[in-house]
């Protein structure tokens, strides 16, 4: 049979896609699609995923079909696969706006790959059930409730709690931000409901994926849902509540374009789901606690502003270690006793470092000049020697941990050509070194990303090693600590340098990441440093969460950062002409809003060698510049649209992590 203007219909789609360009496009086909379906349409040469929005026959819309400034193609493949909720497509639509975003980005980067590809899909409930369950819950169960104790007391209260919803018939997302979270939380949540528990990660394998995802819906009984935060996709209609677990965790921002803030996606989701929302950590972000202070949350049990240590705790000030023995330090006085002893007692030892290698920063003593990449301009960090093929003989290596260049280390600054090198700070592999010179009959093992290589499994493998030898010694950086169960002492060897980093972040995370060593010392906890003077390290010891808060708030306030603001960083890079004109393009369109512009950080391409000869003509530049709204007035429709109307060559990032 023929097909008619009165049978075809025209369809509007959102395609879940990175860099489409437009927010929707429109397809024709014979068949009758609903609105949230997920069909397959042609883009730029292959087939992509796509939400249906709307349809319409093709008869009512031939006005609008034949005003069209392109050809409308017809639809790929047009099986109907429903495979999120509702809740979840307006709660990516509610993102996006706030991260200046397109819905089909925020789509793919929320929905997990496996899902859109090969899942067939399943039959949604009928919209009339959904009321009838909105209005027995009457007048409403949204709410957002913070949770800030010691995890042992989370996690004791998250098994009640558990219980309780399934007790109601309820499902529960408990979401964490890394596989290691997830892989260590599931134990200590599932005992005795370990058949409706389903954990789900990224890197679970494609037949994995489906399997528990098809299970997981299958499931008549309400089920927990341990997961990273993709897959708060999975479409359970009972899940009447979302635990934002480990709340503080920088993890959960994604790490590409639109980067979406997985934190805000979970508020968002919640308040379409008529859900509650517990975000649960030790110490909440700044910005979290604040919600409750102006109204925005509610406690889900009394906030704890301070923590009890079981550990003995103690300050060194390297600046006096260094005075007694006339050189530079790397293990103090009172950190070789501990280890001593723990060696003579079968006790298990963690020392933490900032940054891994072997020495973080090198200068030039003549003209001071960094060792930097000549990709990316971050400082170069020192690793232990390897073979160069070129010589034959082992060198040692700079390594750029933001892009990952390599290259073997020269003893002649690449600027003066001075011979006068010198290696500043302290780096895991060099921590490593010093604590087996000094207790060289224990076993001592690094966990650090160059040991690891990103792979979960050989960080696990370390730290069962580790914990399966007496008086052990384990050096590591912050990626260690969730792997990290108790241990009898901790040390923290260096973290002098992250203070050094013009991050608004900074102080907290350094204070989140010694209240997490506090919590595993259940013994001895020790901390080096050189900036003893500060009141910040009175507020560890004391555990005081109130103190520190009141007066990173201040802080914070002063300067104009959040939570008082909105920040929204623009980045964009190229050669010193290009970002100059970037610059004004900029300058044009955003005059209204004041953005405060950072100096052009010249950085190079190309092979080293390359790079050096070519420098004075192709110079590569990165610039960047800061936008502060008012916390209240965000989303503001009109910036959001220039945001959003800005060449793909300028990368916004709205509530940045950092402003580097």
């Amino acid at each position: 049979m023929r097909e008619t203007s009165a049978t075809i219909k025209i369809v509007h789609v959102i395609p879940i896609s990175r860099f489409v360009g437009k927010e929707t496009l429109t397809y024709f086909t014979a068949k009758d699609l609903h609105p949230g379906t997920i069909i397959s349409v042609p883009l730029r040469g292959k087939n992509v995923s796509a939400l249906v929005v709307s349809s319409e026959n093709a008869l009512e819309a031939k006005t609008g079909v034949r005003k069209a400034e392109y050809t409308i193609k017809k639809i790929a493949d047009e099986r109907k696969r429903t495979i999120v909720s509702t809740p979840f497509v307006k709660a990516s639509s509610l993102t996006a706006r706030y991260f200046a975003g397109e819905v089909g980005a925020v789509l793919s980067a929320l929905i997990p790959t496996i899902i859109l590809k090969k899942y067939e899909g399943y039959e949604p409930t009928k919209p009339t059930a959904r009321k009838t369950q909105k209005k027995e819950d009457a007048p409403g169960n949204h709410e957002v409730l913070l949770f800030q104790a010691d995890e042992k007391d989370r996690f004791a209260s998250y098994k009640s709690f558990i219980r309780s919803e399934f007790a109601n018939n309820h499902s529960i997302f408990f979401c964490l931000p890394t596989v290691a979270d997830t892989e260590r939380a599931a134990p200590l949540l599932n005992r005795g409901i370990e058949e409706y528990v389903y954990v789900f990660h990224g890197k679970l394998t494609q037949k994995e994926t489906l399997a528990r995802w098809k299970n997981a819906l299958a499931e008549k009984h309400p089920i927990l849902i341990v997961c990273t935060g993709s897959f708060l996709s999975l479409p359970r209609s009972d899940a009447r509540t979302i635990i934002v677990e480990n709340e503080r965790s920088s993890a959960y921002k994604t790490l590409r374009r639109p980067f979406v803030d997985i934190r805000t996606f979970a508020e968002f989701f919640s308040r379409e789901l008529d859900a509650k929302l517990i975000l649960g950590d030790t110490f909440l972000r700044i910005e979290t606690l604040y919600k409750s202070e102006v109204g925005k949350a509610t406690p889900f049990a009394p906030l704890r502003f301070r923590t009890l240590g079981t550990g003995k705790q103690t300050i060194v000030d390297m600046r006096e270690e260094a005075l007694k023995h006339k050189r530079f330090e790397i293990v103090s006085d009172p950190l070789k006793k501990i280890l001593s002893e723990a060696r003579d007692e079968g006790e298990y030892v963690f020392a933490l470092v900032s940054r891994r290698g072997l020495f973080p920063i090198t200068i030039c003593g003549d003209c001071g000049e960094t060792i930097a990449c000549e990709q990316c301009a971050s400082p170069m960090v020192l690793h232990r020697n390897r073979k160069n093929s070129a010589t034959q003989k082992d060198q040692n290596t700079f390594v750029c941990h933001r892009c990952g260049l390599e290259k073997f280390s020269s003893d002649i600054c690449g600027a003066c050509g001075s011979w006068r090198l010198a290696t500043l700070g302290i780096g895991a592999e060099r921590a490593e070194e010093e604590i087996k010179k000094l207790v060289p009959d224990a076993h001592v093992l690094r966990l650090d990303a160059d040991i690891t290589k990103g792979s979960a499994k050989k960080a696990r493998d370390i730290i069962r090693r580790f914990y399966s030898l007496p008086s052990a010694i384990l050096v590591g950086t912050e990626m260690a600590l969730p792997y990290l169960k108790r241990v009898a002492n901790a040390a923290v060897i260096s973290l002098d340098s992250l203070f050094a980093i013009p991050d608004f972040r900074m102080h907290e995370r350094i204070f989140g990441m010694l209240l997490a060593l506090r919590e595993k010392a259940t013994k001895r906890l020790l901390i080096q440093t050189r900036v003893r003077d500060s009141s910040f390290f009175n507020f560890v010891l004391q555990g005081n969460l109130s103190g520190f808060y009141k007066k990173e708030l201040e802080d914070r306030k002063q300067f104009g950062y959040p939570p008082f603001t909105v920040l929204i960083k623009i980045s964009w890079s190229g050669t010193e002409k290009a970002v100059l004109v970037g610059k004004k393009t900029l300058e044009g369109v955003l005059a209204e809003w004041k953005p405060n512009y950072m100096p052009a950080r010249k950085t190079l391409r190309g092979s080293p060698s390359e790079a050096a000869r070519k420098e004075k003509t192709t110079g590569h530049f990165g610039v960047g510049a800061i936008i502060r709204v008012d916390t209240a007035s965000w989303p503001d429709h009109n910036l959001v649209h220039v945001l959003a109307s800005l060449p793909p060559a300028f990368e916004v990032e709205v509530a940045p992590e950092d402003i580097l």
